[in-house]
């Protein structure tokens, strides 16, 4: 195995043990066990962690599910930092093959990497200064892009490029993006434009103030949501006659936007829902509520009332394979970062009241430097 010195017996992390508001639960932890070289398994790398970048989701996390153990969970799962330690190298890695690109790998390359529920499970979260993660997940991160800005590329980006595989986007189709200002919605106005190209059309949604940065990632059209309520009215008025090929509704809009779609979505088209629950509310009746309505969008036969148009509620998983194709896109100028706030370790909390608020441009980031 490859390793380098000074890498501490402990580490800062912040951990829950109990659901609740994140500002309540989560506490800092400054002695952290930090895994050992020695621990490292074939395919496995220790990194020493740069950059967190929060996402939504993990408010519904923190706040709602019950922590049935008192073993401390660590919440975020996108991250960037130098590699510190390797685990040892398999048979096929020695010759150029197999666990991913390990074999490319070397302690000191600076990458960026997202957490898998089936990794995150065996090696708890992101938000902390140490972590092992497999090296199959992990990029190299280029010199031209920031570890603030890589940290928050990797897994919304292959959410935006998962969905518009699902969807079969294609150059020349038109495609619409609701909470086009978010971090999530900011990477997929981006990547829509980038695949539909000059001949397709993106139109997004977002608040009056968050027009212009929406415009500058590549938006054809900007709908003001709060000047234009309901949403559906509008999109039925000005979309009936050239409808969506696709629908991606990231910002949780009211079911009427999918119930009404049949005015302003083709035939053949589809509504992919990648946010739906109010995060932040914590309530279980909301969240089964919500649940329930995504099964009925979902299974409802239209002869029995249900929307003829296709309803998906997707969830991404983050590759490596898709985690380079975004970092070529970046590279290649046709997605940006778009960063609201960077925040010091000792300040999570404030971090996520402002996820909390509801006013974010972009990518809430953790700078562990």
């Amino acid at each position: 195995m490859a390793a380098v010195a000074s890498i501490p017996s402990t580490h800062a992390a912040w951990v829950f043990t109990k659901h609740g508001p994140p500002t309540e639960v989560l506490t800092l932890r400054t002695d952290h066990p930090t895994p050992t070289p020695a621990s490292l398994r074939t395919g496995e790398a220790l990194i020493k962690v740069s950059a967190v970048s929060t996402n939504a989701g993990f408010l519904l996390a923190i706040n709602s599910f019950p922590h049935p153990t008192s073993h401390p969970w660590i919440p975020e799962i996108e991250f960037a930092g130098t590699i510190v330690a390797l685990g040892p190298r398999g048979a096929n890695q020695e010759q150029g093959q197999g666990q991913g690109e390990g074999a490319a790998f070397q302690v000191g390359d600076r990458v960026l990497g997202t957490r898998t529920f089936p990794s995150m499970l065996k090696y708890n979260g992101a938000l902390q200064a140490y972590l092992v993660s497999p090296v199959s997940l992990l990029v190299q991160k280029p010199d031209s892009i920031s570890m603030i800005d890589a940290s928050g590329l990797s897994g919304v980006g292959c959410t935006a490029l998962q969905s518009l595989e699902v969807a079969g986007v294609k150059p020349g189709h038109k495609v619409l993006v609701t909470g086009a200002s978010g971090g999530l919605g900011s990477i997929l106005v981006q990547t829509a434009k980038a695949v539909v190209g000059e001949t397709g059309v993106v139109v997004t949604t977002c608040s009056g103030k968050n027009i212009d940065l929406v415009k500058s990632l590549g938006a054809d059209e900007v709908v003001d949501y709060t000047a234009h309520d309901p949403l559906h009215t509008y999109f039925e008025k000005h979309h009936s006659s050239a409808p969506f090929d696709a629908i991606f509704d990231v910002a949780g809009t009211s079911n009427t936007l999918y119930t009404a779609s049949p005015s302003y979505l083709t035939k053949s088209g589809i509504y992919i829902q990648l946010g739906a629950i109010h995060l932040t509310e914590g309530a279980w009746l909301s969240i089964i509520s919500g649940f329930f309505t995504i099964l009925l969008n979902r299974l409802l036969p239209t002869i029995l009332g249900g929307t003829p148009r296709r309803f998906l509620f997707y969830s991404a998983t983050p590759n490596q394979k898709d985690s380079k194709k975004v970092i070529e896109l970046a590279e290649q100028g046709k997605i940006k970062a778009v960063v609201d706030s960077v925040w010091k370790v000792e300040d999570v909390k404030k971090a996520y009241e402002r996820a909390v608020s509801h006013r974010a441009r972009g990518k809430i980031v953790i700078d562990f430097d």
